[in-house]
């Protein structure tokens, strides 16, 4: 099975945790999950394979879903997370990361 890559933490103590999406290794189905949009320079990459919850939805089979965008801005040399979003009626969660890297050409140092 493929690695839960976030987890949510729905109670205090974190007795109650919810994978919200998992790790796809599969480059075919990455490049199906992955848009870019010219207009506002960003790369969304959409997960909808996370953990299914009744409270989520009116349907209980219905996954977990977490968006990443990526967005460009040139003058950041170091990416930091400048939005997120919770929708608890439906399960979506949304997270928006600030990068040069996400620009389109730019290459990133190799480790």
């Amino acid at each position: 099975s493929n690695p839960s890559q976030i987890t949510q933490k729905k109670t205090n103590d974190n007795s109650e945790c919810f994978d919200m999406s998992f790790w796809q290794n599969q480059t075919s189905e990455l490049s199906q999950m992955t848009k870019y949009n010219n207009k506002t320079q960003t790369w969304s990459i959409y997960y909808a394979n996370g953990e299914a919850y009744p409270d989520c939805t009116f349907d209980s089979t219905l996954n977990r879903i977490l968006i990443i965008n990526w967005h460009c801005n040139l003058p950041v040399t170091h990416a930091y997370i400048s939005d997120t979003k919770e929708s608890q009626s439906t399960c979506q969660y949304e997270l928006t990361i600030e990068s040069q890297w996400a620009c389109l050409g730019e290459i990133p140092p190799a480790f």
